[in-house]
């Protein structure tokens, strides 16, 4: 098993060197951008209780609840918009509404998700190929 440096840090083990390959890579890749996606993730999260629904989900994201009133004047569409409302073990459920609201509060942390997700590809992808340039005996497939 070979032994690495990798800037200050000496005598690194292969698992060590790749670790601080990937974060630098991270620290390359993140921006503002990634915190915006983790801001849609976490606004996304089906954490606000409502009251007297019995038919529709008991639970609301922060995302519709705040963009419900800023979209009033949009509410209602002539076409229905798809829109991801369960993604699980048995499957992704869709529905479709015309209220616009719903469909942004709806779709921002699914594609926050996509960009995050993204990204933590581009990052082993990016950390895989530099540790390989590097490595001599320890390459990774």
């Amino acid at each position: 098993m070979s032994r690495y440096t990798y800037h200050r840090h000496r005598d690194l083990t292969p698992a060590e060197f790749f670790l601080f390959i990937a974060i630098d890579e991270t620290k390359k890749q993140l921006g503002i951008n990634d915190l915006l996606a983790a801001s849609g993730v976490l606004l996304g999260q089906n954490d606000v209780l409502i009251a007297g629904t019995s038919s529709a989900t008991r639970r609301r994201t922060q995302a519709w609840r705040r963009l419900r009133p800023a979209l009033r004047c949009l509410m209602d569409l002539r076409i229905r918009l798809p829109m991801i409302t369960r993604i699980g073990v048995r499957g992704m459920r869709i529905a479709f509404t015309r209220n616009l609201g719903a469909f942004v509060g709806r779709t921002i942390p699914v594609a926050s998700t996509v960009m995050l997700s993204a990204d933590a590809i581009m990052i082993m992808l990016h950390s895989m190929r530099r540790y390989n340039d590097v490595a001599s005996e320890d390459r990774l497939p």
